[in-house]
């Protein structure tokens, strides 16, 4: 069964999509409760532009991630619902990305790419309160995320204050002086 899947990894790299797909389905057929193999498919489902196919293998994976008694240290489930709810950012479906984006970061509540998206999530949505304290829980624990830096301080500057915003800003200037965004929303703040 490694076997398989370790050569579906090596087409996933190559761009060979449907031999990685062909692979990844005789393990589904040997082994049918593997949720890591279902989030493969997904990815590569996802590479192929195939977004429904992806979305259902995503959601067998957290079905079965769920099932299983270790589920808070399976990063099947963690990547399953990191990129179902990526989906759903790009459909523009933000109670669904919150929804799953919610799971993630009760798994692990210091994962800062969770708890970015999530910031983002809530800020297209408009919840800039919500927004805020993702974003900041993000920042807090990657310093250095300077995009997270950066959609704090929009997410400010929509709720009125000035002043974080700014820092916000420098901060994700600090950790990228090239970031023309954070420049241009600094610049326009003066």
């Amino acid at each position: 069964m490694g076997a398989r899947v370790e050569l579906a990894q090596v087409y996933i790299k190559m761009e060979k999509y449907d031999d990685a797909i062909i692979e990844l389905n005789l393990v589904v057929k040997q082994k049918k409760d593997d949720a890591y193999v279902h989030v493969l498919l997904g990815l590569v489902y996802e590479q192929k532009k195939e977004t429904n196919k992806a979305i259902k293998e995503y959601k067998k994976a957290i079905d079965m991630a769920e099932k299983d008694p270790l589920k808070g240290v399976k990063p099947a489930l963690s990547e399953a619902l990191y990129r179902l709810s990526d989906i759903y950012l790009s459909q523009k479906k933000y109670d669904e990305a919150i929804k799953y984006l919610t799971e993630a970061v009760n798994l692990n509540h210091i994962d800062s790419d969770s708890l970015y998206k999530l910031g983002i999530a809530y800020y297209r949505k408009g919840d800039y309160d919500n927004a805020i304290t993702n974003l900041a829980n993000a920042v807090k624990y990657v310093p250095d995320f300077y995009e997270a830096n950066y959609a704090l301080g929009q997410a400010y500057e929509k709720k009125g204050n000035k002043e974080e915003a700014k820092k916000a800003y420098d901060a994700a200037l600090k950790y990228n002086p090239q970031y023309e965004q954070a420049k241009e929303a600094l610049d326009k703040l003066k």
